[in-house]
């Protein structure tokens, strides 16, 4: 028999050959009998589905679960027969593989003869003795259409030759002729009559019809999956960076965690120190009070022994007379001399009363804990379901999957149309919806979710294949992506006073991983990572210790948790003595000169300085927190009188202060990454102000150079490069070669060096002007935790401040 009309058939009933497998069920490992689906669409035998479950009657209601992926299936038995959908595809693939090898059995007759006929009103295989027999044995009033083998085969293209019919298990195996539109269910003729509430007032069609308004529903359904699917296929790298931010967090932290166990062992020594002190002042007052005992005892055992040897030469050659002359007066010394008889009972002991249990429980509660912090990057999370929408064929309206909170699911379906397409009429989920009239609107529509969700799916616009962007929405793109447009923390200087915005910057460029920026037309935080992990320099020049100064403590040289420093016109070195709320002054060797300051919140008075940087010979500027948020005040050097203050109430914490060519003020905000340029001339100095939050993640120095401001991006691993007008440059360094950049200064050669203090070590990576990676620099004969700062001098040496470690160093280096 010529089976190749069959064969070429085949490709309606699946896309691709069908291997062995696709026709065994997982469960048995045979060739499927009976398949039945699964809600997850996991397709078994049905005697294998019944063996993974307790069937206690024949109308049981089951919970199966799925030995594939686990989902649980709820339905139940009729008269032992499974209420679940069979896999028809799959049993109608089993059919023609067995008419291709002639595995046909008669179902009427016993003998098993091969069937030669296929009745197609009731689907059976019959043989030709069977076939009269069953054409003469029909219901009246029905037709059975009865079809040879061999007809089949060459009609094969006829579907209705190949495949079975539905028929209804509820009533008889009657054939599935009707569709319920209200229940999204077939039905057969008998169905439709029984009198149950189930089937009141519902309207039926017949198959064909159904199928004429609803069959597209599935092919639409497909093309929108392969779309998530576009989606979802970025998900395995969102979750790959993850991880690299979870390793990077988990080195990060184990470093503080080294940090902090340095602070508290100095802390422990300072406390020892002081104990130890406290120990032999304590010795020292006891044996001063012991040598006091020693000398009683000696007086008194040389007097009784003078009253002794004068009795006793009495007593020898002096007559009765003289001796009873006597006697009085050598009786009453003596027993004067038992009566001062010291008491030599002196408490010896010394107590150490150490509470140990109260240490651990304060320094368990001090010393801090890991916490996970849930819901950071909304970017990981699972794809949100549709919310309640009105089909785009029929005006029947589906039920959401789950239920979920109303502005982030329509939030959410919004991005995810706009990301398909820009194009609203093209696209029928955004086309139900009442979207914002513009992506500006969409940045800005206040909802409870974060600003930068948005952003996210913005960022990714430009990462999709099937994008369809016309030149006013690129361009608008571009505009919404600019720093100033995407500043949506409510940092707004320019809402009092007369001052003055800049214009957005367009032009970005992309980091390199070896510190070289290259142009790029777009611009994201999330291009930084390089794609390789290279190992950190093993050949950097050692930097020798010059000069180490400092301890913990509150007394003259002493700090406690210093957070920034700066060289006077003279090159000493100005310490902002953060916890004790004072500046202290050193010579580069370290010898202590003076200091200024006493702690408050009045103006004149230091809280908290971080940071410091000096106008001119007589005029240095302190950073400290004396308002609710950052305070700039001028103080005069070295007397410290305070001169005056300049209004910043837009800064949260000043992580990096310097002085333009002109004599201005640059400060760089920690919390909300933006550079701020002051005029020290005006109480509300404030000239101007660029966010630069697009490029950097958490700024901690900076310095002017010429027209250019070279910010340290803390957590970017880099140095961004920024002009007077808040255009980004270029990019200076990456993660392995500036990890958590703290530090930077520029030699009079125009060296760019940057300092950092990651593994314990001060790193010190130094760059030509154009960013070219030139050497490293490291010291080794010392452990830091969190240096603050770097700075050259004219020998120089380079200055940097170990914050955690409470000390000033000063390190040998040719540059």
């Amino acid at each position: 028999m010529d089976t190749s009309a069959l064969d070429s058939s085949y490709d309606f009933l699946i896309e691709d050959e069908t291997s062995l497998e696709m026709n065994t069920c997982s469960i048995c490992k045979n060739p499927y009998k009976c398949p039945r689906v699964l809600n997850c669409l996991h397709v078994f035998c049905e005697k294998c589905i019944l063996q993974l479950v307790n069937v206690n009657s024949m109308f049981s209601v089951l919970n199966i679960i799925c030995p594939t992926c686990s989902q649980t299936t709820t339905t139940q038995l009729n008269r032992g027969t499974l209420v679940l959908p069979q896999d028809y595809v799959t049993r109608n693939i089993l059919e023609v593989e067995m008419i291709k090898s002639r595995k046909l059995i008669c179902k009427s007759c016993r003998d098993n003869k091969e069937a030669t006929f296929k009745c197609i009103t009731c689907c059976n295989f019959l043989c030709s003795s069977c076939e009269s027999m069953h054409k003469m044995l029909v219901t009246p009033g029905q037709y059975h259409y009865m079809v040879s083998i061999e007809e089949m085969i060459q009609n094969a293209l006829d579907k209705t030759a190949l495949h079975k019919m539905v028929l209804c298990e509820k009533h008889n195996n009657e054939q599935m002729v009707y569709y319920c539109n209200t229940c999204n269910e077939l039905a057969c003729t008998k169905c439709l009559n029984v009198p149950t509430p189930r089937t009141c007032q519902h309207s039926y069609d017949s198959i064909s019809n159904a199928y004429k308004k609803y069959g597209t529903e599935l092919e639409f359904l497909v093309r929108e999956s392969k779309n998530v699917m576009k989606n979802v296929s970025t998900l395995p790298a969102t979750l790959e960076k993850a991880l690299d931010n979870l390793q990077a967090s988990h080195d990060h932290i184990k470093s503080n965690v080294e940090e902090t166990f340095q602070s508290f062992k100095a802390v422990l020594d300072s406390c020892k120190n002081e104990v130890l002190v406290q120990l032999k002042s304590a010795q020292k007052q006891q044996e001063l009070k012991i040598m006091d005992k020693f000398e009683e005892v000696k007086k008194i055992t040389d007097n009784i022994g003078g009253v002794q040897q004068f009795a006793t030469r009495l007593l020898e050659n002096g007559s009765e007379s003289e001796i009873m002359a006597l006697k009085k007066l050598i009786f009453t010394q003596m027993l004067e001399l038992f009566s001062k008889i010291p008491d030599v009972k002196v408490d010896a002991k010394l107590l150490y009363t150490p509470d140990v249990n109260g240490f651990e429980n304060h320094c368990r509660k001090y010393f801090g804990q890991i916490i996970t912090e849930q819901g950071m990057n909304a970017a990981i999370g699972p794809i949100s379901p549709p919310t309640p929408r009105t089909n785009f064929l029929t005006d029947r309206v589906f039920p959401p999957p789950i239920s979920t909170s109303l502005v982030e699911s329509q939030m959410f379906d919004l991005n995810l149309a706009r990301l398909c397409s820009l194009n609203v009429d093209d696209n029928p989920i955004l086309s139900t919806m009442s979207p914002p009239d513009s992506l500006g609107d969409l940045l800005n529509t206040p909802t409870s979710l974060d600003s930068s969700f948005a952003l996210n799916n913005l960022q990714a616009l430009a990462k999709l294949d099937n994008m369809n962007i016309n030149n006013n929405n690129n361009n608008m793109l571009q505009s919404l992506m600019s720093p100033l447009a995407l500043n949506q923390s409510g940092l707004d200087p320019f809402a009092v006073g007369s001052v003055s915005s800049l214009s957005s910057p367009t032009t970005t460029l992309s980091p390199d991983i070896y510190g070289v920026a290259t142009n790029s037309n777009w611009y994201s935080k999330e291009r930084r990572a390089p794609p390789t992990r290279p190992k950190r320099h093993s050949n950097r020049s050692s930097m020798d210790i010059v000069a180490k100064f400092g301890i913990m403590g509150n007394g003259l040289g002493q700090f406690h948790s210093p957070h920034g420093f700066c060289l006077s016109p003279t090159e000493d070195i100005v310490v902002a003595d953060t916890h004790n709320h004072r500046i202290q002054v050193f010579e580069k060797d370290g010898t202590y000169k003076t200091e200024f300051g006493k702690e408050g919140k009045e103006d004149g008075y230091l809280f908290y300085p971080r940071k410091v940087v000096f106008l001119n010979h007589n005029q240095i500027v302190v950073c400290d927190r004396g308002s609710d948020r950052s305070r700039v005040q001028i103080f005069e050097y070295p007397t410290g009188k305070f001169i005056k203050k300049i209004q910043v109430q837009f800064i949260e914490i000043v992580a990096g202060v310097a002085v333009t060519a002109h004599g201005h003020l640059a400060l760089v905000d920690s919390v909300h990454p933006t550079v701020f340029v002051l005029n020290v001339n005006e109480d509300n100095g404030i000239m101007k102000w660029f966010n630069c939050a697009a490029y950097m993640d958490e700024p901690s120095d900076i310095i002017v150079r010429d027209e250019d401001y070279y910010v340290c991006d803390f957590k970017g691993h880099s140095i961004v490069v920024f002009n007077d007008e808040g255009v980004c440059l270029r990019r200076i360094g990456g993660e392995y070669i500036t990890s958590f950049p703290n530090g930077i200064d520029i030699s009079e050669n125009g060296e760019i060096l940057v300092g950092d203090s990651h593994g314990n070590r001060f790193h010190v990576a130094v760059f030509s002007h154009d960013g070219t990676h030139l050497t490293d620099m490291e010291c080794p004969y010392i452990k830091v935790s969190r240096c603050c700062g770097l700075k050259i001098t004219s020998e120089g040496h380079i200055v940097t401040l170990a914050k955690n470690n409470h000390h000033v160093l000063v390190l040998s280096a040719t540059v």
